[in-house]
C-alpha cells in the first residue's frame, strides 16, 4: 500500500473513492494536483488515477463554485470568482465566450479558465508520466464502480461499495444538469483541444 498514491483533483469523485475504501480498511494517500505527480514518481510511488472528461469536470467545478459549494462544502467566492460570475452566469456563457467576436469576452473566458483549472494541471503531462513511470489509469468517473473495482484489484483488497450519502457524493443538483449548448461545446473544444486529446489517449490504456 505504501507505494501507491491516488491522484484525484477536485470534481473527480475523490471524496467518494476515499470514503468507499475506508469502509474496507484501506486509507488512500491522495494527490490533489497533477504538478505533484512528478515528485511522487521520483520517490518511486506508483500513481493511480480515475479520470474525468475535461469539459464535464470543468462544468461540475464551475457549477459547484457558482453555488459557492453549497450545501455541503460552503465557501464564499474569491474576488476572482466574483469577477468571473459577474459576467459568465452559466457554463454555456463561458464556452460561448471563447468563440465570441468580442475580445473582452474572450479575455474573461480565459480568466475563468485560469481560475477554475488552477488545480488541474495538464493531462498531457499525466499522459507522459503514465507512459514513463508505470502509473495506472484505472477508469473514468463516468463508470465509477468499474474504476473502483479495478483499483481494489490493484490494491488486493475487497471491492468497497460507493457511498450513497449526498454529503459525500455532493452531486450536482438536477436543475444544473443541463446539456451544454452546441456553440459552448465548440468553444470548449477549441480551447481544450490538447487536454481532450490527452484524455482520449489515457482512456485507451484502461483495460
Amino acid at each position: 500500500m505504501g507505494d501507491v498514491v491516488l491522484l484525484q483533483p477536485a470534481r473527480t469523485a475523490r471524496g467518494s473513492i476515499v470514503a468507499a475504501f475506508a469502509t474496507v480498511g484501506v486509507e488512500l494517500d491522495v494527490l490533489r494536483r497533477l504538478k505533484r505527480v512528478q515528485r511522487a514518481v521520483r520517490e518511486d510511488l506508483r500513481v493511480v488515477t480515475v479520470l474525468r472528461e475535461p469539459i464535464d469536470r470543468l462544468q461540475s467545478y464551475f457549477n459547484l463554485r457558482l453555488r459557492s459549494g453549497r450545501p455541503h462544502h460552503p465557501l464564499v467566492w474569491t474576488d476572482n470568482e466574483a469577477a468571473v460570475f459577474s459576467v459568465l452566469r452559466t457554463f454555456d456563457m463561458w464556452g460561448e465566450a471563447f468563440v465570441s467576436d468580442d475580445p473582452w469576452l474572450r479575455s474573461v473566458a480565459e480568466r475563468a479558465m485560469s481560475v477554475f483549472s488552477a488545480d488541474c494541471g495538464s493531462l498531457a503531462e499525466l499522459e507522459t508520466l503514465v507512459q514513463d513511470s508505470g502509473s495506472v489509469v484505472v477508469g473514468d468517473v463516468a463508470d465509477l464502480p468499474a474504476a473502483v473495482a479495478r483499483l481494489a484489484a490493484l490494491l488486493e483488497c475487497d471491492v468497497p461499495a460507493l457511498p450513497d450519502d449526498p454529503a459525500v457524493i455532493d452531486a450536482t443538483p438536477e436543475s444544473m444538469r443541463t446539456p451544454v449548448s452546441e456553440l459552448a461545446m465548440t468553444g470548449f473544444r477549441s480551447r481544450l483541444g490538447d487536454e481532450l486529446a490527452a484524455y482520449d489517449a489515457l482512456t485507451v490504456a484502461v483495460g
